[in-house]
């Protein structure tokens, strides 16, 4: 192959579908009372899924983003703009 050509893609650079535009998602983790990983995508309405691990989390709730914005983009629906999340507090409050 000569410099500077380049190969062909079968998934794109992350196993995506050729010619798909990338996205990207503030995902928000949470570990729950029985050890489990939640991870939600605030962006996407009921794009939430968990995980024995944060790896397996992470694996699992990008699958499900894959699935909302396919299923945005079979409806035609616009792929809606992620909001900045600042950041996460703790606070205490006496009840």
């Amino acid at each position: 192959m000569r410099k500077g050509s380049k190969k062909p893609s079968v998934g794109g650079a992350r196993g995506g579908v050729v010619g798909s535009r990338m996205h990207e998602f503030q995902v928000v983790m949470e570990q729950d009372e029985a050890g489990f990983f939640v991870a939600e995508c605030p962006a996407l309405k009921a794009c939430y899924t968990q995980g024995r691990t944060y790896e397996e989390a992470i694996k699992n709730i990008r699958d499900v983003i894959a699935l909302c914005l396919a299923d945005l983009k079979a409806r035609g629906a616009d792929i809606p703009r992620q909001v900045e999340i600042i950041g996460v507090k703790r606070i205490e409050v006496a009840a």
